[in-house]
């Protein structure tokens, strides 16, 4: 009983939500473009520190990216914004856009002024063929 109730309310449910006709699936056309290939990226030895700083040095935040084709290559010339979260409810901060070398490494310094999260984000325009990418965070303590 339950079974036959629930087939009939997936058809109810189709019946609402089809609209056309029933020959309207057979008079779409396929494209002939190829369906366009999209290699998946990734952010390796992403790491912020030292662990724990001192507040006024230098904290340095780093990582390499690549793309994934057979294996694994860097990515070059790429663009990874380099985003701060001072505590959990705070808003993220771009706190610079570095450009990756021809290994797919890249790194900046900063100024130690707070305590809080540190992300890399690779993002990529809809035409690119990479597809964008972020790391999970690094707390570094500032004391």
């Amino acid at each position: 009983m339950r079974r036959s109730l629930a087939i009939a309310a997936g058809l109810a449910l189709a019946a609402l939500t089809f609209s056309g006709t029933a020959d309207a699936a057979s008079t779409r056309t396929q494209s002939t473009a190829a369906p366009k290939t999209y290699h998946r990226t990734r952010i390796i030895g992403f790491n912020a520190g030292p662990e724990p700083v001192k507040k006024g040095r230098a904290l340095t935040v780093h990582g390499t990216l690549q793309w994934h084709g057979k294996t694994w290559h860097p990515l070059r010339g790429a663009k990874v914004k380099i985003v701060f979260r001072p505590g959990l409810k705070a808003p993220l901060t771009t706190a610079a856009t570095v450009t990756t070398d021809r290994y797919g490494r890249w790194s900046k310094k900063f100024k130690a002024k707070k305590s809080g999260i540190w992300y890399a984000i690779a993002n990529f325009p809809d035409d690119s063929p990479y597809l964008s990418i972020a790391t999970s965070g690094d707390y570094v303590e500032v004391r």
